[in-house]
């Protein structure tokens, strides 16, 4: 994701409006034809943070086999652990000082990515006068030294691309200088694209040739850098292939984020882009999904059938992420919306018709034929989910964290007040089940939304709730049935 722009946003006021929807309560829409419904999750979770959250990741930092979180913050310059209680909680975490790393010792903390004992934090590039600093922060253990990363660099993803299976290797992305990815293990580094205007990168094998590809998201184009797999297991990249070039072909005036799910369960790594379009004073949050629809074995990648961007019903749209949320086989994602207060989902839905065509894949185990008529074609339904913990949603991440087979979305929340306050802590929310009901006896509808912040059975002193967070506690929670 990308912090610069996303950290001068904050200066902008946010422009927000209360729309009615003449639908009935939980029932999910297509796409473009009408206001989505704003629910609120069944079952959610406030945390207390630090001062301005830039970035939230998760992984089993700790090695229990639960899912914890970490939070990065802009602010008081540090990273904030959430260690899953596992068992004893069930998907409650606990916000631990001891665990979190010192205040100040990353100053201007900007972006978090996953490593195998912890995370990776990228420091000091929006402090005038100093260099980039990439910082290895274990999960309860002190700081390990931090290494200067070139001028410019705002943000960082890792990733496996040496199959090593370690998540050693870095891709750094610079404002208007290359992209490069760095072997921590090996202390090598190698340029992957040119000088560009980046925006943000997303991995997943787009060719299934079993090497980790890295996608990149300009201000104007999308990329894909192809792992040829070198000799000895040294990643060697490909010239970037061009995907969609310019704003047109995109969809979006101002791209902010890029991931990669199979939205249509053929086995192929699709690609959604997100971003805003402005409309007179607003910035509007809208999505576009590039289908991988290869004509010989490789990849090629076409926008969804159809449609053009799809809206978010949300304003300044900044982070996407993806994952079965509903538990239909097909990848969905769900869309940040800064200026709203809200995460909208997509849920990826087939439609009855069989698609046969000419697309090629690598060999499996159906036959061609078989193959070619289990093409399905794909739709969208979506709603939105009201956060209730706090204010202007900067990143989040998904995961089981309940550990109940049915994924869970974190968001980092810039403010628990409506002003973003620079001397006040905020919060993070975790919204629980949230795609439960879809596609549950051939219904599209989200079953009836009782807010509460305890999961039943789980005691009271393990509740979900507000932990030490009065100000999050606090806030007032939006009405259901609101637009933008």
């Amino acid at each position: 994701m990308r912090w610069a722009s996303r950290w001068a946003r904050i200066l902008l006021p946010v422009f927000a409006f209360a729309s009615f929807i003449a639908l009935a309560a939980g029932e999910a829409v297509p796409p473009n034809q009408a206001p989505a419904p704003g629910l609120k999750a069944a079952t959610w979770a406030c945390y207390q943070t630090g001062v301005l959250p830039s970035d939230i990741a998760s992984g089993d930092f700790d090695g229990d086999g639960w899912l914890d979180l970490a939070v990065s913050c802009f602010g008081t310059g540090n990273v904030y652990f959430y260690k899953n209680l596992a068992l004893a909680g069930m998907g409650v975490f606990r916000n631990d000082a001891t665990l979190t790393t010192p205040v100040g010792g990353l100053p201007g903390a900007a972006a978090l990515a996953a490593s195998d004992v912890g995370v990776y934090v990228l420091s000091d590039s929006m402090i005038p006068g100093t260099m980039p600093q990439l910082t290895v922060v274990p999960m309860g253990t002190l700081l390990k030294a931090g290494k200067a990363l070139p001028p410019g660099t705002f943000d960082i993803v890792s990733a496996d691309l040496d199959h090593e299976r370690l998540l050693d290797d870095v891709i750094e992305l610079q404002d208007f200088g290359p992209a490069q990815v760095e072997d921590l293990s090996k202390g090598t580094a190698y340029s992957v694209a040119g000088t560009d205007s980046y925006v943000a990168a997303a991995t997943g094998d787009m060719n299934q040739d079993g090497w980790q590809d890295i996608v990149i998201l300009t201000s104007d184009r999308l990329l894909i850098a192809y792992n040829c797999a070198g000799v000895g297991g040294t990643p060697v990249y490909l010239p970037p292939v061009e995907v969609g070039s310019g704003n047109q072909a995109l969809g979006l005036q101002k791209p902010t984020g890029v991931a990669v799910g199979d939205f249509d369960s053929d086995g192929l790594m699709d690609i959604v882009v997100v971003g805003n379009n402005p409309q007179g004073d607003l910035v509007s949050g809208y999505a576009r999904v590039f289908l991988n629809t290869p004509h010989a074995v490789g990849s090629v990648f076409s926008p969804l059938p159809a449609t053009g961007p799809m809206t978010t019903w949300g304003f300044n749209a900044v982070d996407v992420v993806t994952g079965d949320l509903d538990g239909n086989g097909r990848d969905d994602f769900a869309v940040v919306n800064k200026g709203s207060d809200t995460v909208t989902v997509f849920l990826s839905d087939a439609l009855p018709t069989l698609q046969a065509d000419d697309r090629a894949t690598t060999e499996r185990c159906l036959s061609d034929a078989d193959r070619k008529a289990d093409r399905l074609q794909i739709q969208f339904r979506m709603y939105k989910l009201e956060l209730q913990c706090g204010h202007q949603p900067v990143a989040a991440t998904v995961g089981d964290f309940d550990f109940n087979g049915k994924p869970d979305i974190a968001v980092a929340l810039l403010s628990a007040t409506p002003e973003a306050m620079p001397q006040n802590s905020s919060c993070i929310e975790v919204l629980f089940d949230v795609a439960c009901g879809f596609h549950q006896s051939g219904k599209s509808n989200v079953p009836g939304q009782t807010p509460h912040s305890q999961i039943p059975g789980v005691a009271a002193q393990e509740s979900k709730s507000c932990v030490g967070c009065p100000p999050c506690s606090s806030t007032s929670s939006t009405e259901s049935g609101s637009g933008n």
